[in-house]
C-alpha cells in the first residue's frame, strides 16, 4: 500500500463506492442491482441533503469509505443539525491496517471545517464497529435494550435463548397470548394508511424532525409502513413498522408508536395492532426501549444480552447540552 489519499467523494464515485461496500461485507455480486437502487435513494434524494461520503484511494483505486447521513432534529423551538454514520467498509485486502480510523479522523476534521453540523450520532453493531468508535473517542450516552415478542417458530427461540429455549421461555409465550387478547379491544380496526403522519416534536427532547416529506423518503428506501389505529373514524393512535429478514426469517420491527390525542388508549390500541399482526408470518417483533413500560405490560421479553449502543461526537462546542443523555430517546425510525 502507497500514501493514502483521502477525501470528500460524491455520485460520481458510487458505482465504486457500493463494491467496496460489498467486498467488505462479502455480499454476493447479484445483490448489486438492489443495493445500488437503496444507496442512489438514500444517500444522493434524501429531501434534507446529500450524505456526505469520505473515501480513502490507494494509487487511484477507492479501498475505503465511511457514509454520514444528513438529518434534521429540534430541542426547545432550536433546529439541530445532525450526521449519522452509517455504511462503511474497507476492501478485505486492506483491512487491519488502520484505514477506517484515517477515514474517521479527517472526516471529523472536513466537517469541522466545512459544515456547520452540530453533533454527530451512530448505532454501532455492539459486536463489531462499537469498540472502534470508543476507540476514537466517540461518547456513548445510551444502550438501547431490545424487546421482543416471540410469534413463531423454534428457530428464533433457540437463536436468542439457547437450545433449552423451552424451559427459560416456553411458558412466557402463552402468557404473552393471553395479554394481548385481554388488553386488544374489539372497537379498534388496523388500517395500512397511506399518509406518511408524523408525531409532534417534543420541546423537551431532542426529536427528530420527520415532516411528511422525510418519511416519505424514508418509507421509499426503507420500506417503511404506516398503520392507523382507529375507533369507528376516529384516529387513535400511528404504528410506523419495517420488515426485516435474517437467517432465514421474517421479523417485523416497530419503528415508533403514538398517539394522536388521547394518551389513556395507547394500551389497548397497541394491543389491537399486536393482534392484527401476530396473524401475520413473522417470527419475532421487535422494538427498542421507547415507552418500555407499555411494551412490558403487553408480554415483551427484554433481551439484556442483546443491546445496541447510541452514540455521539460533538462538533459544535456551544451545544454541549447534546451531550446530555436524559435528552434523547431515539427509536428504530432515527436508526438509518
Amino acid at each position: 500500500m502507497g500514501d493514502l489519499i483521502i477525501k470528500c467523494i460524491d455520485k460520481s464515485t458510487m458505482e465504486d463506492q457500493i463494491h467496496v461496500f460489498m467486498d467488505s461485507f462479502s455480499h454476493n455480486t447479484d445483490e448489486y442491482k438492489t443495493i445500488s437502487i437503496k444507496w442512489e435513494k438514500k444517500h444522493f434524494q434524501n429531501p434534507v441533503g446529500d450524505s456526505f461520503i469520505f473515501g480513502a484511494f490507494d494509487a487511484g483505486m477507492l479501498v475505503g469509505i465511511n457514509c454520514f447521513l444528513q438529518m434534521r432534529y429540534d430541542y426547545n423551538g432550536e433546529k439541530i443539525k445532525v450526521l449519522q454514520s452509517c455504511e462503511s467498509g474497507v476492501k478485505k485486502s486492506y483491512q487491519r491496517q488502520g484505514i477506517w480510523g484515517k477515514i474517521m479522523a479527517f472526516a471529523r476534521e472536513y466537517l469541522l471545517e466545512n459544515t456547520d453540523t452540530d453533533i454527530i450520532i451512530g448505532f454501532p453493531n455492539f459486536q463489531n464497529s462499537y469498540p472502534g468508535f470508543v476507540k476514537l473517542g466517540w461518547k456513548t450516552l445510551l444502550f438501547e435494550k431490545n424487546m421482543v415478542l416471540i410469534n413463531s417458530g423454534s428457530k428464533i427461540l433457540e437463536m436468542y435463548f439457547g437450545k433449552r429455549w423451552w424451559n427459560v421461555i416456553g411458558h412466557l409465550l402463552e402468557i404473552q397470548r393471553i395479554i394481548i387478547e385481554l388488553k386488544a379491544s374489539p372497537r379498534y380496526s388496523v388500517i395500512k394508511s397511506q399518509n406518511c403522519m408524523h408525531k409532534k416534536n417534543s420541546d423537551r427532547m431532542v426529536t427528530l424532525k420527520c415532516n411528511s416529506e422525510w418519511l416519505e423518503w424514508k418509507q421509499c428506501y426503507a420500506g417503511i409502513e404506516t398503520y392507523e389505529i382507529r375507533k369507528k373514524e376516529k384516529k387513535i393512535a400511528y404504528v410506523i413498522t419495517q420488515e426485516e429478514f435474517m437467517h432465514g426469517l421474517k421479523y417485523l420491527k416497530i419503528l415508533d408508536y403514538f398517539a394522536v390525542d388521547d394518551k389513556k388508549e395507547k394500551d389497548a390500541a397497541l394491543a389491537s395492532f399486536l393482534k392484527f399482526v401476530k396473524k401475520k408470518d413473522y417470527s419475532l417483533i421487535r422494538v427498542w426501549n421507547k415507552d418500555e413500560m407499555i411494551y412490558k405490560k403487553l408480554g415483551f421479553i427484554e433481551l439484556k444480552r442483546h443491546v445496541n449502543p447510541f452514540i455521539i461526537n460533538l462538533l459544535n462546542e456551544k451545544k454541549k447540552f447534546l451531550e446530555n443523555k436524559n435528552l434523547w430517546n431515539p427509536s428504530f425510525l432515527d436508526l438509518d
